[in-house]
């Protein structure tokens, strides 16, 4: 579940749970593990999103729009936290998302499919778990959060990630996005081979307002 918590009243802090439905599937090369993709198949994605409940809505086509162009509002985030042998209840205290720190995940409509890069692979001990963070849409400049309002935590921040969501006001509100989140945890080769899956939700609802004036 998310964990909302108003911060100076413009700041959402998200501990980062549950979006869309988003299949992740295997991993490539990295510092934590090496294996044959020939092998472990590479990590891809799928996204599926709920109903929409504001403003620039996360649905299933604005997340396919591309997260670079400056008036579009789509793509996605990963945050994963390789664990070992560990689960994450019992490793979260003392693990960073070194093996993806906000991973840009963009649809790529000459593929037909989720890409990022560098891709990945699953470890090579079938034992070894990997939890992921995911939130939408993606934020490039993810200590300021400049073009949607959301910050996220840095490559060495210890424990459950955390998203930080700035609402937007005046000439801008128009442009305040809609804040989807979820996790996958203590995922393996083994229990993912036909991809992991993503309950995503959305941590924002849409309110709106009608009044009526008297005389003059």
């Amino acid at each position: 579940m998310s964990n909302l918590k108003f911060w100076k009243m413009k700041t959402i802090n998200v501990m980062m749970a549950s979006l869309a439905a988003l299949l992740v599937a295997a991993c490539s090369q990295n510092e934590v593990t090496e294996v044959s993709p020939d092998i472990h198949p590479q990590m891809t994605f799928g996204v599926y999103t709920g109903t929409s409940t504001r403003g620039v809505d996360t649905d299933n086509t604005s997340i396919l729009e591309s997260p670079d162009a400056s008036d579009k509002y789509g793509g996605f985030g990963i945050m994963g936290y390789f664990t070992g042998s560990q689960k994450w209840e019992d490793a979260k205290a003392t693990t960073a998302p070194g093996f993806m720190h906000n991973q840009k995940v963009a649809w790529n409509s000459s593929e037909n499919a989720w890409t990022y890069s560098p891709t990945k692979y699953w470890p090579n001990n079938k034992n070894d778990k990997i939890s992921f963070f995911a939130y939408a849409p993606y934020e490039n400049k993810w200590e300021s959060g400049e073009k949607t309002g959301v910050t996220v935590c840095d490559a060495t921040t210890q424990g459950i990630p955390y998203v930080k969501f700035k609402i937007k006001e005046g000439e801008d509100l128009p442009k305040m996005v809609d804040l989807v989140v979820a996790n996958a945890l203590d995922k393996t080769y083994e229990n993912s081979k036909s991809g992991v899956t993503f309950n995503f939700e959305h941590t924002l609802s849409r309110i709106s307002f009608q009044a009526q004036l008297g005389d003059g």
